[in-house]
């Protein structure tokens, strides 16, 4: 575990991983350095995290974020450091920051961020997420979901169950018809001005 190396800062935590190891053993000596670095983390209830030394792919990078609540319980978002210039705006709104949550939202509860956020869990009805990137909830979506809400309309939402309140990114608004339950994958985009849901592929 001398390979996973973690250095504290005022505004986020930095991982430093081996580049020579297989994936598979990244995950189990990031676990077990966490388990073993608690008092590393004593008092802390919401950090940001950038991980260096090795490329990794999102899914990589959302298995890593999964462990590092598990294991913590501490809220966190995700720095990313790709470089900005000669980006489309689609690439651009990617390398936003991201928040990163477990458990799902009851009604009254919410989530507002500037960035994309990332829900494992179901947003109930009563419940919303408002977002200036991209929304991904792994569960279904009852309540209130409003990505781009900075007016950017080349973010999506994506969940695996739809069955929301109402829907919208940037200016544009959906609401579900009541017949109409789409319960699985599927995501939402704008085209042509319009907002559509489809299943994921």
């Amino acid at each position: 575990m001398n390979n996973i190396i973690f250095k504290g800062y005022k505004d986020r935590l930095t991982v430093w991983f081996d580049n020579k190891q297989n994936f598979e053993q990244v995950k189990n000596d990031f676990s077990s350095k966490l388990k073993i670095s608690q008092k590393f983390f004593e008092g802390a209830k919401k950090t940001s995290i950038e991980f260096k030394g090795r490329p990794l792919t999102d899914n990589q990078k959302f298995d890593l974020l999964n462990i590092f609540s598990n294991e913590t319980g501490i809220d966190i978002s995700l720095v990313n450091d790709a470089p900005q210039e000669k980006k489309s705006k689609q690439e651009k709104n990617s390398d936003m920051e991201s928040i990163f949550q477990k458990n799902s939202l009851r009604s009254g509860q919410f989530i507002h961020y500037k960035g994309n956020v990332i829900l494992i869990g179901d947003v109930n009805p009563g419940a919303e997420i408002i977002a200036g990137g991209n929304i991904i909830v792994m569960g279904t979506i009852k309540g209130l979901v409003h990505a781009g809400c900075y007016g950017d309309k080349n973010c999506i939402i994506a969940a695996l169950g739809m069955l929301p309140v109402q829907l919208r990114i940037a200016n544009i608004i959906t609401c579900m018809p009541d017949n109409e339950i789409i319960n699985r994958p599927s995501h939402a985009y704008i085209k042509d001005e319009k907002l559509y849901i489809s299943p994921l592929q």
